[in-house]
């Protein structure tokens, strides 16, 4: 199962394309340049990061993915993830990603494919 947070972090390029890649993952569609951060729910909620082309070759998913960041490029998803790791130091004195993401406080969770 592949769901979405919503609100998802985003960077500035990406935030008017937030739907666009909604409907890539819902149709399995490749989009370029698209390079998502998602907890992976099967492995204890490890946070990784990888290219939307990466996540729609595995159909069905091989694993059950929480999509929580995107950005234009690997660099830029990188930062996105340092950003989320600040927040996250900032509102609960730790760096633990994967506790803070998927406590979700605040977002709502979509499912995009089953």
């Amino acid at each position: 199962m592949i769901q979405m947070f919503t609100p998802v972090y985003t960077t500035d390029h990406m935030k008017y394309k937030v739907a666009d890649v909604k409907k890539a993952v819902r149709l399995t569609r490749q989009m370029s340049r698209v390079y998502l951060i998602v907890l992976n729910l099967r492995s204890g909620g490890q946070v990784e990061m990888f290219g939307l082309c990466e996540l729609n070759k595995q159909f069905p998913p091989a694993r059950d993915y929480v999509i929580a960041g995107v950005a234009e490029s690997p660099d830029k998803a990188r930062e996105l993830l340092a950003q989320i790791a600040e927040e996250a130091f900032c509102r609960t004195g730790s760096a633990d990603l994967a506790a803070y993401l998927a406590d979700a406080a605040g977002r709502e969770l979509i499912t995009l494919r089953e």
